[in-house]
């Protein structure tokens, strides 16, 4: 049904979402990137929003990152990123669907 897509949690469990897909807290009509600190509006296009979200080639480099960042634990720049993307999402938790506030620096 148009505008009434909502976020599914089998989704989570999906090779192509886990590494960086969250439920939002606020609104069953949201889902949010972790990488990229961003909200994806699904209400019209469902499923289909994250595909279209995920193809983009920032969100593919942002993820790359996530996830290097994630499997050198030991390696203290990369804990270090992955603290610094814990605090600049702050907007993971918002209400707001604009993430201006959350400027990552991926180099």
């Amino acid at each position: 049904m148009p505008g009434k897509c909502k976020f599914q949690v089998a989704w989570l469990s999906k090779d192509i979402y886990k590494d960086w897909l969250v439920k939002d807290p606020q609104d069953i009509q949201l889902a949010r990137c972790k990488a990229c600190c961003k909200a994806i509006k699904l209400q019209t296009m469902g499923e289909a929003a994250l595909t279209s979200h995920a193809a983009g080639c920032g969100h593919k480099a942002a993820v790359r990152k996530l996830v290097e960042a994630t499997n050198a634990n030991e390696d203290a720049h990369a804990s270090h990123w992955v603290t610094a993307v814990k605090r600049n999402c702050a907007c993971m938790g918002a209400q707001s669907t604009q993430s201006a506030q959350c400027t990552l620096h991926l180099g």
